[in-house]
């Protein structure tokens, strides 16, 4: 398992960012995560978009959610029917955010293990076919350690994370809703996790969020111009 584990992710992901470091990168470390974590993205957008739009979905039938729960409080079967035959409604299908999030395990332990090793360690793991530096420079822009951890990209990969779950609720005039306790939560434990780590998983989580971040713009963009259309209708 750990074989194949190493065969299809882990080595495919380290060749891929060695790849990137030795050409379009121009031999920046910093410059090649981020080509490797828009190349991910890339990869699992359309789940990723399904699940920002599931999650989205959600909250906007809350209030519906909470009305059969209390209208069936001592019913739990009729509950538990009345709530999916509302999600079917609203075509939601909860298990698309688990199988996301499942498929991106994988690739998280994958690149946390890069990431957190010696990179000219894990030089012996580079295909024949691609051109193999005799060291990696771990510096990102001249002067940020991606094997340390550094606080601006901390601050900025936990900023970037509440604020695309921020936009969300805002949308829906939910800013009180119970969820944003979830979002403050997340948010300090990601603060408090990346401190320790090499600030290249930051860099990493940083633009994984940003780029959540800019699709939820384009989903609440979405969502004010159906409500306009609505009134219109």
């Amino acid at each position: 398992m750990i074989t194949i584990y190493k065969i299809l992710i882990y080595n495919p992901l380290f060749n891929i960012l060695v790849f990137f470091y030795q050409t379009i990168a121009f031999k920046d470390l910093g410059v090649a995560i981020i080509y490797l974590t828009i190349l991910i993205r890339l990869i699992l957008y359309p789940l990723s978009q399904k699940t920002l739009e599931t999650q989205f979905n959600l909250q906007k039938i809350q209030p519906k959610i909470k009305e059969i729960q209390n209208k069936h409080k001592k019913d739990p079967q009729t509950q538990l029917k009345e709530i999916m035959d509302l999600y079917k409604q609203n075509n939601i299908n909860i298990f698309s955010m688990y199988l996301f999030l499942i498929i991106q395990i994988p690739f998280l332990i994958a690149l946390f293990q890069i990431f957190s090793r010696n990179f000219d360690a894990n030089l012996i793991n580079v295909y024949s076919f691609i051109s193999a530096p005799q060291t990696i420079n771990p510096y990102f822009l001249g002067f940020i350690n991606l094997e340390k951890p550094n606080i601006i990209l901390v601050f900025l990969a936990s900023f970037f994370q509440f604020l695309q779950t921020f936009i969300g609720f805002s949308v829906l005039k939910t800013s009180k809703n119970p969820s944003m306790f979830l979002a403050y939560f997340t948010t300090i434990f990601t603060f408090i996790i990346l401190i320790y780590l090499p600030s290249a998983v930051s860099l990493y989580i940083l633009i994984t969020n940003t780029i959540s971040f800019i699709q939820q713009l384009f989903i609440n963009k979405k969502f004010k111009k159906e409500n306009e259309l609505a009134r219109i209708y």
